[in-house]
């Protein structure tokens, strides 16, 4: 079975340690590794820091790829922007929404950061 990351600038650093059943590889970005699965069924979730992926569970899995999902990259960005204008504006509203919009990236980015797709 091979393993691709294909991140872009989500965390292009630091590695991503996949967790494949109870044994761990980590893999930098545009990197392919390949894995001899132990059991039919293998259980997948990839994790960086705080960041993560949901666990996905694949009967006789081939390829998997790991991608960094676009919404929580959105939610960053937009998190930024907001949190800029609320400097340069002082504004109470723009510091709220921006608050929110941090939590929300928190909160989502922390099991949904990267997509596992089965190939």
């Amino acid at each position: 079975m091979k393993i691709t990351r294909k991140t872009g600038f989500a965390g292009k650093l630091a590695k991503v340690k996949v967790k494949i059943d109870n044994q761990v590889i980590a893999i930098n970005n545009n990197e392919t590794q390949q894995f001899e699965a132990q059991n039919k069924i293998v259980t997948f979730k990839a994790s960086q820091a705080y960041f993560g992926s949901p666990k996905i569970q694949v009967e006789d899995p081939k390829e998997i790829e790991i991608t960094s999902n676009p919404i929580a990259s959105w939610l960053l960005i937009i998190s930024f922007f907001l949190a800029f204008i609320s400097i340069l504006t002082n504004a109470l509203i723009f510091s709220l929404i921006s608050f929110v919009f941090v939590a929300s990236f928190i909160i989502y980015s922390t099991k949904n950061w990267f997509k596992l797709e089965i190939k």
